[in-house]
């Protein structure tokens, strides 16, 4: 990760979401990139320009707020962490990953609020909808304390989508120097009795953790401190985000990574797919890969 943006409001969502940012980028050595985006008509004149932190001092009113709401965030650090603030006008569902792509961002750092569902259906849902628009992964940060980063928990399909998502948490997780683990889950079957002995797993989960056994010495070894391991497989049986959110809390995972499908309607999270209720019921931060 060499370039990160992180999008900021005035919640407490963004100030995690800035701490933890600022984190990933003194442990990678990465540029930061602080942006906020107002309302259409909402401040005239903005300057959209990215102004390094330290410089001639940030141009407008907009900067100059944002330059004034991180410094809490960035006093006594001592990280040495580039910092540029920027500020676009527009939607921020819409503003953040266009500014990501032509910023060329390796990852979009956000934070994650709690909405009711009569609030999402009147405003939208700006984190769904800058995952299902950004050409890069992002990181979904709840308003919470900042995470230990030592365990990332990857959740696998099998599928050749699903091995992106693989990759994207080993890449995650050598950055920060964390252990990874998989986890997959398999349909329940009509015809199983309960009381028997646990199942063999399905063909998909053992090509699936044979595969995870074969890349990861092939990649490099673990992150900074860890052992050159395989990367271990948990099969759970059951409904896939029940049961995933299982497996974070049973291993306390920092991280859970997911695929993430670009584009599509809203929605109603409830009732959408397992990825999207999984970026919004994890109590952890979230790792998106597009697809």
């Amino acid at each position: 990760m060499r370039n990160i943006l992180v999008a900021v409001d005035e919640s407490d969502a963004a100030r995690r979401a800035v701490e933890l940012a600022l984190e990933l980028a003194g442990r990678g050595g990465a540029r930061l990139t602080a942006l906020t985006v107002v309302w259409p008509g909402g401040a005239a004149g903005i300057d959209r320009t990215a102004v390094p932190l330290g410089e001639a001092g940030p141009r407008g009113r907009v900067l100059g707020w944002l330059e004034r709401w991180l410094a809490p965030s960035l006093e006594g650090r001592g990280t040495g962490v580039p910092v540029e603030l920027a500020a676009a006008s527009g939607l921020p569902g819409i503003e953040i990953p266009r500014f990501a792509e032509r910023a060329a961002a390796d990852l979009v750092v956000l934070g994650r609020k709690r909405r009711t569902l009569s609030q999402r259906l009147a405003t939208g849902d700006t984190a769904d909808a800058v995952g299902r628009r950004s050409p890069v992964p992002c990181l979904f940060v709840p308003a919470v304390s900042a995470p230990r980063l030592r365990r990332v928990l990857a959740a696998l399909d099998g599928t050749e989508r699903g091995w992106r998502v693989y990759l994207a948490a080993r890449r995650f997780a050598d950055a920060v120097g964390a252990e990874l683990r998989g986890v997959t889950v398999e349909p329940l079957r009509d015809d199983e009795a309960s009381l028997l002995a646990p199942p063999v797993p399905a063909g998909r989960s053992l090509q699936l953790a044979a595969a995870l056994e074969r890349d990861w010495p092939a990649g490099g070894g673990a992150g900074p401190g860890l052992p050159a391991t395989a990367c271990p497989l948990t099969v759970r049986r059951g409904e896939p985000v029940a049961q995933i959110l299982a497996e974070v809390e049973a291993g306390e995972a920092d991280v859970l990574a997911i695929g993430y499908r670009r584009g599509g309607a809203p929605g109603v999270i409830e009732a959408g797919s397992v990825a999207r209720r999984l970026a919004h019921a994890t109590p952890c931060p979230v790792l998106t890969e597009p697809f």
